[in-house]
């Protein structure tokens, strides 16, 4: 049984494409992973950009569909969607809904949107002393 995660950073290569960094970490094809981004909203001009040129938002991205394509039975969402603008979190909610099918998964957020829109079984609300 083997785990993926999204880091709160997003610990990508950085000279290769994002693409290749799926596909070396998830075990993939780059056509998958280049398929998989393109759901997201990657632009096909940004999928021969290293990971070293893009944007924060493209990024998490990268993180994300990395995640969802290794295999595995379980999934850790570290603020998976932060820094996503709205339109781009719909996108990438959809594709982290589709590929979290019969997957054990832990999300740890600061935002209960992100726990409704996965429609979380149990939630767990945990406070700091001030």
């Amino acid at each position: 049984q083997k785990p993926s995660a999204v880091f709160q950073e997003d610990r990508l290569l950085p000279y290769l494409t994002a693409a290749k960094n799926i596909s070396v970490a998830a075990g993939c094809t780059e056509t998958a992973a280049e398929k998989a981004l393109l759901q997201v909203g990657f632009d096909p001009e940004d999928l021969k950009k290293n990971a070293v040129q893009l944007s924060g938002g493209m990024a998490r991205r990268v993180s994300i569909v990395r995640a969802m394509l290794t295999s595995g039975d379980a999934v850790l969402l570290d603020e998976p969607f932060k820094g996503l603008d709205d339109l781009t979190r719909e996108k990438v909610m959809q594709f982290v809904k589709e590929n979290l099918k019969n997957r054990t998964t832990i999300l740890v957020t600061h935002d209960p949107r992100d726990a409704k829109d996965l429609k979380a079984v149990k939630i767990i609300e945990m406070e700091t002393e001030k």
